[in-house]
């Protein structure tokens, strides 16, 4: 018994494989798996559960590989995401300086007045003037300096590249393993 006819009217044999539910038509994938390994000779264990419980049968027998394909699908959608990244960098300062000056500032001056008379050689003081003056000085200088300053860089993520290059020579496609998987599983070895 060839792997292409495990197959009913209304169903393949991906329909009964509980990792294809959430795709709605598997015809183009069965398809695809068909033409890669339609040809190959079933194990005969595999044909007698055929004959014995029918197509649901055999495809209960994937059951215990979902999680493991479920995985090779996360990589694969990782594998698709935008390898771009921004990062942002944020500088906020606060910056605030207070200046406090107090002092006072004493100032003397005297003027004094002489007149020389015209018949004598002495002088003569006529006014003295003494004028002081005193001030008080305070200065208060207070600076703020406050600000956000915002930079965003853009590139390449060189991390996940290098991850999605190393997944790239292990993983080509998952749906490939997949199917392999199936394979093996129904024609060549069971696990």
């Amino acid at each position: 018994m060839k792997l292409k006819e495990i197959k009913t009217e209304e169903q393949n044999l991906l329909d009964t494989i509980s990792f294809f539910d959430r795709v709605p038509d598997t015809k183009p994938y069965y398809n695809e798996f068909i033409y890669l390994y339609g040809n190959r000779t079933l194990l005969s264990y595999i044909e007698e559960l055929y004959l014995t419980d029918g197509i649901n049968g055999v495809g209960m027998l994937f059951d215990l590989k979902k999680g493991e394909w479920e995985k090779l699908e996360n990589i694969s959608s990782v594998i698709n995401e935008n390898v771009l990244t921004d990062k942002k960098v944020v500088t906020t300062k606060e910056n605030t300086g207070n200046v406090n000056k107090t002092g006072t500032r004493n100032q003397e001056n005297n003027t004094d007045d002489y007149v020389v008379p015209y018949d004598e050689e002495v002088e003569t003081k006529q006014s003295n003037n003494i004028n002081t003056d005193s001030y008080n000085d305070t200065e208060d200088v207070s600076t703020d300096d406050r600000g956000k300053t915002e930079v965003l860089y853009t590139g390449y993520d060189k991390d996940k590249l290098d991850y999605l290059t190393n997944l790239f020579k292990n993983y080509p496609d998952y749906r490939y393993k997949v199917y392999q998987d199936i394979v093996n599983m129904l024609c060549l070895q069971i696990y």
